[in-house]
């Protein structure tokens, strides 16, 4: 299946490279180059190891065809790993375009192991393709990366994000001057804590009603691996190698593929509202409200994060800081 796999893939024009010793195929298409693995059966333990393989490997994209069975929902996990997935049905569809063309030409097939005919009648090939409408898109907003700046510590189990507040005395001062607390805080009131997070790079296409553009935001989202609260992050971030004197560090509590479906909702909910427009008719302008909407999300699992917090205990009262944005997360 794998000869037929890789011929059918040939004859439609692509280069292809074989890996000596490996399920992996190089393939170039589109100017871009991927690393494919050919598999007949996927599910969460042999996408981990493809994923663990292949992500540090610079200027490829990554694909896994499969020609079997996807168990485990393992394709819903690809897609934050930024994996593509070729299902068994894509492929059906692919290979019989392929095995009707060799027919019709009087060719064999090789599967191989010598030179096969094959029974179309065995082949569940789809017999309609249905093909997208091409839409103009403007891009709007810059796509934001994380830096990640020198190696983590041996132990530390996330990269930490590094905060705008770095130290006990920097917490303190900050409280002070914006009014928060009225007197000096002991140091020993003042604890940092690291949080997982799970942070997404999305591309979300938001569709206007009655316009014929579609605009494509992109960024970042971050979800506590705790409560399943996250946000929209506004800038870049970057990571450190270690922070002194963390005092705790949580473990995740949420699957990465729970946390994507809480990042969705969050990017539905930001871009999802009305504005208004004006149209000039003539001599006349008209005020109008439309409505804006997320039809499409794509969301790509970057890591877990470290997040850090500072808790702030003194008697009867109990402050927690945001220690990247500084944002008051609780005051009572």
């Amino acid at each position: 299946m794998r000869k037929l796999i890789i011929d059918a893939i040939r004859s439609s024009g692509v280069k292809v490279e074989e890996v000596e010793g490996e399920s992996y195929i190089i393939v170039e298409k589109e100017g871009e180059k991927y690393i494919s693995l050919i598999t007949p059966v996927l599910n969460i333990e042999r996408l981990k190891t493809f994923h663990a393989a292949t992500r540090n490997l610079p200027g490829y994209k990554r694909e896994i065809i499969v020609y079997g069975e996807i168990k485990e929902n393992a394709d819903e996990r690809a897609k934050l790993y930024g994996i593509d997935i070729t299902t068994p049905r894509e492929l059906c569809s692919f290979i019989g375009k392929y095995v009707i063309n060799k027919i019709l030409s009087g060719e064999k097939i090789s599967l191989g192991d010598g030179e096969e005919k094959i029974n179309l009648e065995e082949l569940d090939v789809e017999a309609e393709w249905e093909e997208e409408e091409e839409e103009e898109e403007v891009v709007d907003g810059i796509p934001i990366f994380l830096e990640e700046v020198d190696e983590r510590e041996e132990g530390e189990i996330y990269p930490i994000i590094k905060p705008s507040l770095l130290s006990k005395i920097d917490v303190a001062s900050y409280l002070l001057e914006n009014g928060i607390i009225y007197a000096e805080v002991p140091k020993e009131s003042i604890k940092l804590e690291l949080v997982p997070y799970y942070i997404f790079t999305y591309s979300a296409k938001i569709y206007v009603e009655n316009e014929e553009t579609v605009k494509t935001q992109q960024g970042l989202v971050c979800i506590n691996s705790l409560s399943g609260d996250g946000h929209i992050l506004k800038e870049g971030l970057l990571t450190v190698n270690s922070l002194p004197d963390v005092d705790k560090r949580y473990s995740a509590k949420i699957d990465d593929i729970t946390a994507m479906e809480f990042a969705r909702e969050i990017i539905k909910k930001e871009y999802t509202m009305e504005k208004e427009i004006t149209r000039e008719m003539g001599s006349v302008t008209v005020f109008e409200k439309v409505k804006m909407y997320p039809k499409k999300i794509d969301l790509k699992l970057e890591n877990i994060f470290y997040y850090p917090v500072w808790r702030v205990e003194m008697i009867g009262r109990e402050i927690i800081v945001d220690g990247v944005s500084r944002k008051i997360l609780k005051s009572s």
